[in-house]
């Protein structure tokens, strides 16, 4: 069914709600238009423990008071609250109600809420005279919460079909100020995020009403001032009457005169990140309950926007990684590759012709680009391993760190510090091929003839292998990202696509520890750390 034939239907329901001469004639007309829009073949009204009226074969069921899917005997069942005990229920055959399905039943069953308790009114005006006026009046508002309501409905419909169709988000943050300012009136709306930089300071980020003078002095505030930083900070919904009055509140806001302000606050991943904002200059201004409803309603969906956000964003980043990968190590196997197959070309069409130091050249030359690319291919497995399950068994240290240190103890410039005597269970593997890594990039960023250490330590609750190093980092450097994939130090001497570093993390990761780099005195540091967990044997 389209978005123009849901309305359609919708505003026929609401025009059979309002024109309907009692409550039965109300429901008579609802429920087969409700289960039609859902894709229903039955309905129920329960309330005042009894069934008030069904359309199709359904029976009643014992609920709670939260919206959701419900199973039915043999069927696909959903139900919303309704009054103060009841539910609006509806059964299908076939596929079970998605997410969508469950908000619209929601929106349907708050419309029928106010049309029984606008009835539930009426039957009382009837029956007490005295009342009437006050009843009457009590109607109106009913019937004006309902289009309210079913405004609300329309626009954060609006806005969720932005966030599903991945609309940029700022589209999102400003169709979230224009619908609030439209449902609940005050002049000024604004959502306000803490800067990523500085956790103390709060952001505008979309608003309207301001202008540009008032825009620019508010722009950056401390994230606890105001109402938008209380309610950023304290997590909840914050109200402020005689603003100009106040205490801890925006100053130019105070000065301009601001009376009225309510604040609700928005979260990326749960956690509290900003606040949606509404004020207003006008004198008395009091909120509603339904008033705040509706602003957690917008500050909710702005939570779900910035959360999508984000997620699609890692998930472009991480593609851009992936495609970056790909290229990069196609082309760091394609070079040795195409080195050798060219000696191998060569020596399959001149054979005969090539004696001498030019043939023990060419295959000198292919040897080392083989080389090249199995030392590649090895690094690229190595990097796999840390996508799968860590084999832990018990091992010393010493032989942890001598399997470690295999192939370079050779070369005379290794200095192993004492190790401590003691039997642990960890994976092995992962971490002799991070320490690897690491001797290697020492290595390769050390002065020609200097020392390496290698350093050994344990604690109550972590080993450290140290690798340490002649050398610095640049001031401007930033140590995590050593580690992103691709990095490459400009003196170093080794060939390679960067990927080095990444790899040991992700190995010490694996063993469920990590490294940290320090550079201090000319040194550098890199210290692999990981739990300590005793071996089995000594457990008792």
């Amino acid at each position: 069914m389209t978005t123009a034939e849901e309305q359609r239907q919708l505003n026929r329901l609401l025009t059979a709600l309002v024109g309907a001469r009692d409550e039965h004639e109300g429901l008579v007309a609802a429920l087969p238009a409700i289960a039609s829009m859902l894709r229903s073949d039955a309905a129920l009204v329960w309330a005042g423990g009894e069934v008030r009226h069904r359309f199709g074969d359904i029976e009643a069921a014992a609920l709670d008071r939260r919206a959701g899917g419900v199973e039915l005997e043999g069927r696909r069942g959903a139900a919303a609250p309704l009054l103060d005990d009841g539910y609006l229920l509806v059964a299908r055959p076939g596929s079970p109600y998605d997410a969508g399905d469950l908000e619209t039943l929601i929106g349907f069953a708050s419309a029928l809420d106010l049309f029984l308790r606008m009835w539930r009114a009426r039957t009382s005006e009837r029956l007490s005279t005295e009342r009437g006026h006050r009843q009457a009046v009590e109607n109106v508002r009913l019937l004006d919460s309902l289009i309210e309501r079913q405004r609300l409905f329309e626009r954060l419909t609006r806005i969720q079909r932005s966030i599903s169709h991945r609309a940029p988000l700022q589209e999102v943050l400003d169709a979230v100020c224009l619908g609030a300012r439209e449902l609940i009136g005050d002049e000024v709306v604004g959502v306000r995020l803490i800067d990523p930089d500085d956790p103390d300071v709060i952001e505008v980020k979309a608003d309207v009403g301001l202008s540009d003078e008032m825009r620019e002095k508010v722009r950056r505030s401390p994230s606890g001032v105001g109402v938008g930083g209380r309610a950023f900070k304290e997590n909840r919904l914050v109200i402020v009457y005689e603003y100009d009055r106040s205490d801890n509140v925006v100053v130019p806001l105070k000065e301009g005169g601001l009376q009225s302000a309510m604040a609700a606050p928005v979260h990326e991943h749960g956690q509290p990140v900003g606040s949606l904002v509404i004020s207003t200059f006008k004198r008395g201004r009091r909120y509603s309950q339904v008033e705040q409803e509706v602003l957690l309603a917008f500050a909710e969906h702005v939570s779900i926007a910035l959360t999508d956000a984000k997620t699609v964003e890692a998930l472009r980043e991480a593609q851009r990684v992936k495609e970056m990968f790909l290229a990069m190590v196609s082309h760091e196997l394609k070079t040795p590759l195409t080195a050798i197959m060219g000696t191998l070309k060569t020596f399959q069409k001149h054979d005969s012709a090539l004696r001498g130091e030019l043939r023990d050249s060419m295959l000198d030359s292919a040897v080392d680009r083989g080389d090249q690319l199995a030392h590649l291919i090895n690094r690229l497995l190595i990097g796999a391993r840390a996508e799968l399950a860590n084999i832990e068994q018990d091992i010393t240290l010493q032989d942890l760190v001598a399997n470690s240190v295999k192939g370079f103890r050779d070369m005379g410039i290794l200095d192993i510090q004492e190790v401590p005597d003691l039997t642990v269970r960890t994976d092995a593997g992962s971490i002799q091929g991070a320490l690897g890594i690491l001797l290697e990039n020492a290595i390769a960023h050390s002065p020609t003839g200097s020392s390496i250490v290698v350093r050994t330590s344990v604690t109550d609750t972590e080993i450290s292998i140290a690798v340490i190093n002649e050398g610095g980092l640049p001031d401007e450097l930033d140590a995590g990202a050593l580690f992103q994939p691709f990095q490459r130090g400009a003196e170093a001497r080794s060939s390679g696509v960067g990927l080095g570093l990444y790899i040991a993390l992700r190995l010490a990761e694996a063993s469920g520890g990590t490294i940290e780099v320090a550079s201090v005195d000319n040194q550098v540091t890199f210290d692999v750390r990981v739990p300590l967990k005793p071996a089995r044997d000594s457990v008792s």
